[in-house]
Parts: C-alpha cells; sequence; structure tokens
C-alpha cells in the first residue's frame, strides 16, 4: 500500500493520504501490534511528505505558497494532528500495562505534533487568504490563540477526572502554557505588527485570567467537598 500510493501519486495527493491511512490503521487494527506499527510507518513517511511542503523555516518568515500546495498543507495538517492521537490511543489501549512515565512520553510526542500541526494549518490558511504579510500574520496570531486555547481545553479535562488521573493533561496543558508564552514573548512580539500583536496579546490575557478564575473555583469546590466528607 505504501509503494503504490507513493508511486500512484505526487506528494500533494501522497501524504494526506498516507496519514489518513495512518489514521484508519490505527483505529481498525488497535488491538493487532503488526497493525499498530503499520500506522506509525505510515504515518512517519506520511509526516515528512508534509514537512517538505510545509517545513519549520517556513512557519518563522513569509513564504509564498501555491493553491495546490497550500490545500494539501492544510488537509495533512489536520491528518497529522489526527492520526498521532490516533496512534497513541491504540498503543495506550493495547489492552497490555502501560506505566505512567512510557504514557506521559507518548503524550508528550503526540503534543508536539499537534502543536506542529496546529502552527501549520492556521499559517497556510491566513497566507492563502491574506497572503504572505497580512495573512502570514493572522495565522500566528491564530496560533498562538489556538495554542492556549488547547492549554484551557486539557485543564477542563484535567477538572472532570479523579485527581489520580490528572497528571498527565495538567501536565500536558502546563506544557502548552509554557510554549505559547515563549512564542508569545520571543516570536509574536517582534514579529507581528499593529493590531496582530494587540489582538493576540489580549486574547492570550483573557484565556489565562480565565484558566486562573477556573483554577480557583476548582480548589474552593475540592476544600468544601474535604470538609463535609464524613470521617470514619
Amino acid at each position: 500500500a505504501l509503494i503504490a500510493v507513493t508511486v500512484a501519486f505526487d506528494g500533494e495527493i501522497a501524504g494526506p493520504l498516507l496519514l489518513a491511512m495512518a489514521a484508519v490503521v490505527a483505529v481498525a487494527g488497535r488491538r493487532d501490534d503488526v497493525a499498530r506499527w503499520a500506522a506509525f510507518g505510515f504515518a512517519i513517511i506520511g509526516a515528512g511528505v508534509h514537512v517538505t511542503y510545509s517545513p519549520p523555516h517556513a512557519l518563522l518568515e513569509p513564504t509564498e505558497i501555491t493553491a495546490a500546495s497550500g490545500i494539501s498543507t492544510l488537509i495533512s495538517s489536520i491528518l497529522l494532528a489526527a492520526s498521532a492521537v490516533a496512534i497513541v490511543r491504540s498503543w495506550v489501549d493495547a489492552g497490555r500495562q502501560v506505566d505512567d512515565s512510557a504514557v506521559r512520553v507518548l503524550w508528550m510526542g503526540a503534543g508536539a505534533v499537534i502543536v506542529y500541526a496546529v502552527t501549520s494549518f492556521t499559517v497556510t490558511a491566513g497566507i492563502l487568504i491574506g497572503g504572505d504579510g497580512r495573512g502570514f500574520y493572522a495565522g500566528h496570531m491564530a496560533a498562538t490563540i489556538c495554542w492556549i486555547a488547547m492549554a484551557a481545553a486539557l485543564f477542563g479535562y484535567a477538572a472532570r477526572l479523579p485527581r489520580a488521573a490528572r497528571s498527565v493533561p495538567i501536565a500536558g496543558g502546563l506544557g502548552l502554557v509554557a510554549a505559547a508564552m515563549a512564542k508569545l514573548f520571543l516570536f509574536d512580539l517582534g514579529t507581528l505588527d499593529g493590531i496582530f500583536r494587540v489582538a493576540v496579546f489580549i486574547v492570550v490575557g483573557l484565556i489565562l485570567l480565565g484558566m486562573g478564575a477556573g483554577y480557583a473555583r476548582l480548589l474552593e469546590k475540592q476544600d468544601k467537598q474535604a470538609v463535609t466528607m464524613p470521617t470514619d
């Protein structure tokens, strides 16, 4: 299947197809070792094709892209994130005992892939819509907001879990907050211009305030439960 796809299609189509195959095989064959490794292989090759059309340096400086390459990058970005989640879930839910440290490493890898995919999607979409000037700025503004929004979603998800199961989503949320703050002050502050810089600081600040307020309510709720809990 790998050889057939790479021979029959060029990179703009082969990349999304391979990533789609990775996600499908990871979900359908999640109980089989061979299927999980095949999905991992499809994902690695598909991600390599994706990087050729959306290299890291293209995310750091405005770069003109063709419509075909841009659409391919948008689709493969979504499929890259989906395949990363599907593959990690297939290994974690394989029915065998996986220690907590291995689970953290797997989800950290998936998180890094998702962050890159989200950034690739937003920057590419911004350039396709607004050009390599203002569109590039808008894409990075959206990327930073997405990073901090994903952190807030992880914290919200962790709040609904038992205390013993919160370590992985909380660690992921803290990592995303740190990455978003680093991007905000090291890249966005010096690169973005005008309204984009103002907007990203305002939105990120509001989300951080919301996360702080939500965490304070969670602690208050836990304290009340601890007080009202009957003792033996």
